[in-house]
């Protein structure tokens, strides 16, 4: 399958539908933001319920920096027509 294809295929099947909304640079980092915030909010307020490992394992993730996610589908080869 050539990339002009994949592209075109991509965009019919998902990204054109009601499923998914393309979100601006600012908006996927708002919202990166609010889920890292509701996610401090929880181990801080469950602390207690948490063993010292999985405290340790969430703290070191929330220092890491995370790349925006990127959407991709993959080619159901076997089917035909192919599907993403």
């Amino acid at each position: 399958m050539n990339k002009t294809a994949y592209i075109r295929q991509v965009l019919t099947e998902h990204l054109l539908s009601d499923t998914y909304r393309r979100l601006t640079t600012v908006e996927a980092k708002n919202q990166m933001e609010t889920a890292r915030s509701t996610l401090k909010t929880l181990i801080s307020n469950n602390q207690d319920q948490l063993s010292k490992a999985e405290v340790t394992y969430f703290q070191q993730s929330l220092k890491l920096q995370h790349r925006l996610p990127i959407f991709y589908g993959l080619p159901k080869v076997h089917k035909s027509p192919v599907t993403l």
